[in-house]
């Protein structure tokens, strides 16, 4: 295994430990290996499953970048599937694994890339003064860039090209408006370094101390939620609650109710104090870990008098119908 791949599953092993980064099977990484051969996470694994054997897929980088530069975005093509298909095609080695559909945007970028849903960070790319306030906030020994929301996938891939046109060599940190952070650059030290830094930033500026630990437990119904904060945020909600959409991993994997009724068809079933998940432990811990996040995001949004920015119903219902959203919410139930 290349060294450069060992680097990256380090890089996997230390944000899978913390949830307040990444939550499910979202977020991924890459390193480019070479001038064609690229390693990127697989799709919808989750940071903390990444192994020596499997969770990497190696692509060619430069015949996805040449798909990109060639193709006419005015076509009525469904680009969507297209680039999947494309970007498929190009796996070179990798388990029977899907890349990222991210790979489209890696492969433009720069020797290593690290996309989060970091909660610290949505919390101001979910607000409307979000562009106003993060470069004052995050500024450091790197660029800051703020990237207009764009549906992930091909759309998101455009979106970045555009953003990194004109750009300066050196380390690059994108916010993603309703989606989180992409840092970018050749050494791995300083990306992180970035990284750091702006969440310590960030953390700074909204008074945070410890995120709390999402943790489920099984019950004679199949599993709950036995995160304190959670438990004791929500009972003060009301229906309603989740009805503006804040990122994409919300429609992929937050179906929630305010009920008790086993009928319903959510998995997520609110009552009271007490998060009952009907889904498998694997689903249930990543639904407990999309629920924190909203809710923390949410919160802190609201506690700082700024101004939820939420997807619009299009967009929602753009990614309820992508095929790789899909694809991500069927290896839950493997």
């Amino acid at each position: 295994m290349s060294g450069l791949i060992k680097k990256m599953i380090n890089v996997c092993e230390k944000f899978g430990s913390h949830p307040e980064w990444v939550q499910g099977g979202g977020g991924n990484v890459s390193v480019k290996l070479d001038d064609r051969v690229m390693a990127i996470k697989a799709s919808g694994l989750a940071f903390r499953a990444i192994t020596d054997e499997t969770g990497f897929v190696s692509v060619n980088y430069q015949a996805i970048k040449e798909y990109y530069i060639r193709l006419n975005p005015g076509l009525k093509n469904d680009f969507e599937k297209e680039s999947v298909d494309f970007i498929i095609s190009q796996v070179v080695s990798g388990n029977n694994c899907r890349p990222s559909i991210e790979a489209g945007f890696h492969a433009f970028l720069g020797k290593f890339v690290i996309h989060t849903h970091s909660v610290y960070i949505n919390a101001l790319s979910c607000a409307m003064e979000g562009n106003e306030l993060f470069e004052e906030i995050c500024r450091g020994d790197f660029q800051l860039v703020w990237v207009p929301y764009a549906n992930p996938g091909f759309n998101l891939t455009l979106a970045m090209v555009n953003a990194a046109v004109g750009l300066e060599n050196g380390t690059k940190a994108f916010f993603l408006q309703n989606h989180g952070i992409v840092v970018s650059g050749e050494e791995l030290e300083s990306c992180l370094a970035a990284y750091k830094l702006i969440n310590s930033g960030l953390k700074k500026f909204f008074k945070l101390e410890n995120y709390p630990i999402p943790k489920i437990k099984k019950n004679n119904q199949g599993f709950e939620s036995d995160t304190d904060w959670l438990k004791e945020f929500l009972v003060g909600c009301k229906p309603g609650y989740f009805d503006g959409v804040m990122f994409p991993d919300q429609v992929v994997y937050l179906r929630v109710c305010f009920c008790g009724e086993d009928s319903c068809d959510k998995k997520a079933h609110i009552n009271g104090c007490q998060i009952i998940y009907h889904a498998s432990e694997k689903e249930s811990q990543t639904i407990e870990e999309t629920l924190l996040a909203y809710c923390y995001i949410l919160n802190l949004i609201e506690k700082n008098n700024l101004n939820p920015n939420y997807l619009s119903a299009a967009d929602v219902q753009y990614i309820g119908q992508m095929e790789s959203e899909k694809y991500r919410q069927d290896l839950l139930k493997k």
